[in-house]
């Protein structure tokens, strides 16, 4: 059992950890972060310009894992390690993200491109998996974008463009 970050902010984070036994796990695991955070690089440049230097994390809420995981994809494309966790919990493939990708045939993916560069989104990711929808070799789409948006794209969306728009209805 962790407090709150509320609850500790402005007190010695020690007196915040779990007692005991399993506390000195967690005792540990924070003095070696404490120690990576202060020999880290970003911090000497964040000293360097007069900027408040990171060091400490706040452990809390770590919870358990859940007992059954289940989603309606077939296929999990990311590099996203708590992603592929979770897609391994419920049975699903996973795929590793590589440039000039080559999706796997199935119902739905899940595609995790967050991290993916701006350069080669369209012509490595996009289009294909605008030609895999239109062959019927996908049904369903996930897509998970570096902004926050999460987009599903089914085949039958590319016929859209014949709905009105909300102006062209007035």
């Amino acid at each position: 059992t962790f407090s709150a970050p509320d609850d500790a902010l402005g007190d010695d984070l020690k007196l915040h950890l779990p007692a005991g036994e399993p506390g000195k796990r967690w005792r540990n695991l924070l003095n070696d972060c404490q120690i990576l955070l202060h020999n880290h690089p970003i911090n000497a440049m964040r000293n360097s310009r007069g900027a408040a230097a990171v060091n400490s994390l706040w452990f809390w809420g770590a919870g358990v894992l859940p007992s059954d995981v289940r989603s309606h994809v077939t296929n999990v494309v990311s590099d996203d390690p708590t992603v592929a966790a979770l897609a391994n919990m419920a049975g699903i493939k996973v795929t590793a993200s590589e440039p000039c990708w080559h999706y796997v045939a199935s119902a739905s993916q899940a595609i995790d491109l967050r991290t993916t560069p701006s350069s080669g989104l369209e012509s490595q990711w996009l289009q294909p998996l605008d030609v895999a929808l239109r062959h019927g070799e996908i049904a369903l789409i996930d897509i998970a974008l570096r902004s926050g948006e999460r987009l599903r794209v089914k085949a039958r969306h590319r016929w859209r463009f014949w709905r009105r728009t909300p102006d062209a209805r007035q």
